[in-house]
């Protein structure tokens, strides 16, 4: 849901006070993101609320070409049919080679699990991913953000413009979730 929003999220200038002053930053928060690598990726929170995330997935790894792992236990078959589904339907909008999906082999661990056995070397593999992604692709177009000083605005689709985050503010602003569970 966070990459996905990023993509919705731009920098503004002008006063937010005289809405004829603001420019929008023509990109997106979301241009700086590099890769995203899931460990055992699911559609719902602890079994109980279910989350549009296939939507995300594309949106985010299709839509905005942005290179997705999905890392699962090759004995957990209900992560492997996740991984197999979301690496689908995000590696159309990639180049090829980049996203994917990989069984760790013999174990039936899932999530943050998948890290703490040494043995099963995950932290080498998200590594050499990484590697291998950032190797043609360093990200976006970085540069300082000053997130304190700079005011950001939500533009989700053609619906008006909803504050983010205004001058000197330390935090965002709650992001607006009914657009995003939609």
């Amino acid at each position: 849901m966070w990459m996905n929003s990023e993509f919705s999220r731009y920098r503004i200038t002008g006063n937010p006070l005289l809405p004829v002053t603001i420019k929008r930053d023509p990109n997106s928060e979301g241009r700086s993101l590099v890769a995203g690598v899931w460990l055992s990726m699911s559609p719902s929170l602890k079994g109980q609320v279910t989350l549009p995330v296939a939507e995300w997935i594309k949106s985010v790894g299709h839509e905005n070409r942005v290179p997705m792992y999905f890392i699962y236990g090759a004995k957990d078959s209900t992560a492997e049919n996740f991984a197999q589904r979301y690496a689908g339907l995000a590696k159309a909008g990639t180049k090829p080679g980049v996203t994917g999906s990989k069984a760790v082999p013999d174990t039936k661990l899932a999530g943050a699990d998948l890290l703490t056995v040494k043995s099963l070397n995950v932290p080498e593999l998200i590594g050499l991913y990484l590697e291998k992604v950032t190797k043609d692709n360093p990200g976006g177009d970085w540069d300082k953000r000053d997130v304190e000083k700079n005011p950001y605005i939500w533009q989700i689709g053609a619906a008006v413009p909803i504050n983010a985050k205004t001058e000197g503010q330390k935090n965002m602003l709650p992001l607006p979730l009914n657009r995003f569970l939609r």
